[in-house]
Formats: structure tokens, C-alpha cells, sequence
């Protein structure tokens, strides 16, 4: 009886250090396709001629924007304080 259990865990065991090994393994090969992207990235934009690399991101579409639009309460502190503003521009021009 003692024999199976002590043979269990030594399975356990051992599938936990694999799975650790395992782990391991992943994350090194994730650092390294990261450092390899880095470089495809370094590497285009050496070949548009600039020094550095800079992140790629998508600029937002006007209808992305409008989406993300929120209009303020009639009553807001903002709302009053741009009314006062715009009225300022207006009677100083």
C-alpha cells in the first residue's frame, strides 16, 4: 500500500516539475520571439530611415471618435464654464 502511494506522488511530483520545465521553456521562447519582433521592427524602420523604432498604432476614425462622444448635463460646471468662454471669444471679437 505504501509502495503505490509513495509511487503516486513521486508521479505528481515528477509531472509537476514538468509541468514547470514545461512553463519555463514556454516563457523563454515567448521573450525571444518578443526580442525577435523588436528587431523586424528596428529593422523596417531602418529601412524608412528613421533612428529609432517607434510603436505602431492605428490612428481613430472620426466615427470612432463621435462614437466615444459624451455630451455634459445642461446643468454641469463644464457645461457653464465653456458657455462663458465661448460667449468671451464672441464679444471680444
Amino acid at each position: 500500500m505504501k509502495d503505490e502511494e509513495d509511487e503516486e506522488e513521486d508521479e505528481e511530483e515528477d509531472e509537476e516539475k514538468d509541468e514547470e520545465k514545461d512553463e519555463e521553456k514556454d516563457e523563454e521562447e515567448d521573450e525571444k520571439d518578443e526580442e525577435k519582433d523588436e528587431e523586424k521592427e528596428v529593422e523596417k524602420s531602418a529601412a524608412t530611415g528613421s533612428e529609432r523604432a517607434t510603436p505602431q498604432r492605428q490612428q481613430p476614425t472620426i466615427q470612432a471618435l463621435f462614437e466615444q462622444h459624451n455630451k455634459y448635463p445642461r446643468e454641469s460646471k463644464e457645461v457653464k464654464r465653456l458657455n462663458r468662454a465661448v460667449a468671451e471669444f464672441i464679444c471680444l471679437d
